[in-house]
């Protein structure tokens, strides 16, 4: 069985950065409850599997949410672009 971020007893869901990522005691960043564990896992029993699924599922959520790139980036470099080409354009090269 593969075990998860949301598993372990190192993660603390009181300080969380958003909805499925929160702060690992021993490694004191920011984790992903979906994430892998790490070679410093320990088992919480603590919680009970109902309340690992639903850290687990956050995590999934927040991970496809990260992944989805903003459309103002897209936008931007789109102007971005633009305006090299019309600068381009008028300097005659």
């Amino acid at each position: 069985m593969s075990k998860y971020c949301a598993d372990c007893i190192h993660m603390n869901t009181k300080e969380e950065k958003y909805d499925g990522v929160y702060k690992c005691k021993f490694l004191k960043d920011f984790t992903n409850a979906s994430s892998n564990a790490c070679e410093k896992f320990d088992k919480s029993y603590g919680r009970n599997i109902a309340e690992k699924q639903r850290l687990y599922d956050l995590g999934k959520e927040a991970k496809l949410k990260k992944e989805e790139a903003p459309l103002g980036i897209y936008i931007f470099i789109l102007i971005v672009l633009i305006i090299c080409t019309i600068i381009v354009k008028l300097t005659g090269n």
